[in-house]
């Protein structure tokens, strides 16, 4: 089983020590590789040992946690970000979401919220293979992402749909054949492909209505639905990402 590798960044030392204390990352398949209290540092170590997830605090000196967000994106780097932060300005959100960040947490931060975070991290390394340029599939899984960008709206996808319509093959072979190319479940690929194309969408159109981004990415006429997502994913909700400038 594979272990996700998890740095801590804040300017608090009580903050890592409880951060670093409160849960048994063992238990979770993650094994803790350090906890420093700032950002420059932060990147030294991510140059040395690739982590898989950083939880990291908005508020530090010299680099704050967005600017170390951006930072490891311009080096290349794929790593999943938690962000801490005592603020609850929408603003921090807004910014952290618009930088991919798995959730956003107010300190003090408690242990269940913490792991709630740290599997939303884990699915979404998970569901998000690798570009192709870093990992080349089969033939057939190849397919299988292509159709995936084609059939975003089609409210009735599914890996069995793909299989039995498209592929004209066993959805149970082809699961297993997804999972073993990919690393993750089809599920959570799917979900990561709609989320990450509705937040482009809001992005890209200020005007546009949840409802038109819920048909867009395959949620039908069911935008509830597509908010309960989309807030676990990202933790804010559309209707706020959207609305607030």
């Amino acid at each position: 089983m594979k272990r996700y590798k998890v740095l801590i960044v804040d300017d608090e030392q009580v903050v890592r020590d409880g951060i670093s204390a409160c849960i048994t990352w063992e238990n979770y398949d993650l094994s803790l590789i350090g906890a420093t209290e700032n950002a420059v540092k932060a990147l030294d170590i991510i140059c040395g040992n690739s982590p898989d997830i950083v939880i990291t605090d908005i508020k530090m000196p010299v680099m704050d946690g967005l600017e170390l967000i951006r930072e490891t994106k311009n080096r290349g780097y794929r790593i999943c970000f938690i962000i801490m932060s005592g603020y609850s300005e929408f603003d921090y959100a807004r910014q952290a979401v618009k930088l991919g960040v798995a959730d956003y947490l107010i300190k003090p931060v408690r242990p269940q919220e913490l792991v709630a975070a740290l599997e939303t991290a884990k699915c979404r390394i998970s569901g998000e293979p690798l570009p192709s340029a870093e990992k080349h599939y089969s033939k057939t899984i190849t397919q299988v992402l292509a159709i995936v960008d084609e059939e975003l709206d089609n409210i009735d996808l599914s890996l069995k749909w793909i299989a039995v319509e498209r592929l004209f093959m066993d959805g149970n072979y082809l699961s297993k054949l997804f999972q073993k190319e990919t690393g993750g479940r089809f599920s959570n690929y799917l979900t990561a492909q709609r989320m990450e194309t509705a937040l482009k969408l809001f992005r890209r159109n200020d005007e546009i209505t949840v409802n038109d981004v819920a048909e867009r990415v395959g949620f039908g006429q069911n935008p509830q639905y597509f908010s309960t997502v989309f807030k676990k994913y990202f933790g804010v909700s559309p209707s706020n990402f959207y609305k607030i400038p």
